[in-house]
């Protein structure tokens, strides 16, 4: 009787056991994602990232021979999907109306990614005119872009899905609403 019992006690050990390991090694997979709040230095807004963000700066064509600084904030999740915003201040855009401007944006937007529109709607965001567009995307990717016109700065929400089972609405929105204009 002893010996049953103790080959009971070594199999739920080894079950435990096998259940912890499991878990440590899904630890990304069982755990919500992180969420980090992002406020460049001095810029007016903010933003909630899954992830530690990566920030860089690339000088972009303007129009008529200027250049502008697109600055991007980014992560990558596990999954592999791509979460960014990027924003860009171009006095050309005092120059157009505002749909025009998001006109050009969503259209420069799509062709970045070698996409094919699928829908766009019109929004307002935090009082200012906005574009919601989906757009099928290389390789079978999945685009979710938020496009936001605030004076001659304009911001652009994305997040890039490599696969359909990994486009969580939940998580696109929690990052489209946690965009926030502060001050002015």
């Amino acid at each position: 009787m002893k010996r049953g019992k103790r080959y009971v006690q070594l199999v739920v050990l080894a079950f435990i056991a096998g259940i912890g390991s499991w878990s440590i090694a899904h630890y990304e997979d069982l755990v919500p994602r992180r969420w980090e709040e992002v406020r460049p230095s001095g810029d007016e807004f903010s933003v909630d990232l899954p992830g530690k963000a990566k920030i860089q700066d690339r000088q972009v064509p303007s129009g008529e021979g200027r250049v502008a600084t697109l600055h991007v904030i980014s992560t990558v999740t596990r999954d592999g999907t791509y979460y960014g915003c990027a924003y860009i201040d171009d006095p050309n855009f005092e120059q157009m109306s505002t749909d025009e401007v998001l006109t050009s944006v969503q259209n420069e937007t799509v062709h970045n990614v070698d996409g094919i529109l699928v829908s766009q709607k019109q929004a307002t965001i935090g009082g200012y005119p906005a574009r919601e567009i989906q757009a099928r995307a290389r390789g079978g990717s999945f685009l979710d872009s938020r496009l936001i016109a605030v004076r001659k700065r304009m911001y652009m929400l994305s997040v890039i899905t490599t696969a359909p089972q990994n486009r969580n609405s939940r998580d696109i929105n929690r990052f489209f609403d946690s965009f926030k204009t502060i001050g002015k």
